[in-house]
């Protein structure tokens, strides 16, 4: 999935975010289901992912006669947080959460959450427990995040002395 390469913030009218505190079904019109966590949601805002977006507007899928959409393999946490961003409410990024933000970014095809990633990327203290987290993340998503392959270049050898990336596989080396 392609992205853009600078992240602008949009705002939602705090009568909406109420509206989804509340779980108004009035306006809420369309409950998302991760495990047994269920919680609604305005599909005029959900269309901003291609992936609700698809599923509102193509016949052949179950959500779109039922109405409800379900979703697995994925943490409640994490979707309620990356559908939250399409109310432009921010995520909280960390160390141990980009890689689930970037993964839910390409899953639910919301392309302004995985640009507010990169940045996250871009502007986080680089360390070698970050560069860690981030190779395997820049094979599977395509991620170019400069800063990272700058330190990368002038820390060649303490990341090879160090214990941190002996798991990483040789998809997540290439072209870095």
């Amino acid at each position: 999935m392609e992205y853009e390469q600078e992240y602008e913030r949009k705002y939602a009218s705090s009568t909406l975010l109420r509206q989804v505190k509340e779980q108004n079904k009035d306006f809420c019109d369309v409950p998302v289901h991760v495990g047994t966590w269920v919680k609604r949601f305005h599909s005029c805002i959900l269309v901003e992912s291609g992936f609700f977006d698809t599923l509102f507007h193509t016949s052949e899928f179950r959500e779109h006669v039922t109405g409800v959409i379900e979703i697995r393999e994925r943490s409640s946490n994490i979707v309620d947080e990356a559908i939250q961003f399409l109310y432009n409410v921010e995520p909280n990024l960390n160390k141990d959460n980009i890689g689930e933000f970037v993964d839910i970014a390409e899953f639910l095809m919301i392309p302004r959450l995985k640009a507010f990633c990169v940045k996250w990327l871009e502007q986080t203290e680089k360390s070698i427990t970050l560069i860690a987290i981030s190779l395997p993340l820049f094979t599977l998503y395509d991620l170019d995040v400069p800063s990272v392959s700058d330190y990368i270049k002038k820390h060649l050898i303490e990341l090879m002395n160090g214990t941190e990336l002996l798991n990483i596989d040789a998809n997540s080396l290439q072209s870095r």
